[in-house]
């Protein structure tokens, strides 16, 4: 399964992926944070983690790295019970609306939890 993995962070969703019994490859990692960056690629020897903003990312980038899987763990704080919940209007979130519109496969998202009033896309 080819993985992409958006928000990589340290690579918690690539821990995860290793601790599953699913045969994965990551075709890509991508994340703003350059600590994080420098973290994930001291775990994960043999990748590297790139910095950018996801919002530089075109359909046609996406669809040529034929992802199965798209991880990500955005920004939660635009959305949770104990952020100010400004969704849209917070710039943090600009890149999650930004790769909901290019999804064309399945992904694997973590955040936390939300009440029903903060689904910024509806109830899926």
């Amino acid at each position: 399964m080819r993985v992409l993995e958006l928000y990589s962070g340290i690579g918690g969703m690539h821990l995860a992926l290793s601790a599953s019994s699913l045969d994965f490859e990551i075709v890509k990692a991508l994340d703003i944070n350059d600590t994080a960056n420098k973290v994930y690629n001291s775990i994960h020897p043999g990748m590297l983690a790139h910095n950018r903003t996801l919002e530089s990312l075109s359909e046609s980038e996406c669809l040529g790295l034929k992802a199965d899987l798209w991880t990500m763990s955005p920004p939660c704080q635009p959305f949770t019970r104990m952020g100010k919940r400004r969704l849209g209007e917070d710039n943090r979130s600009l890149s999650f609306h930004r790769i909901i519109a290019l999804i064309q496969t399945y992904i694997l998202f973590s955040n936390k939890k939300c009440p029903p009033s903060c689904y910024p896309f509806g109830k899926r």
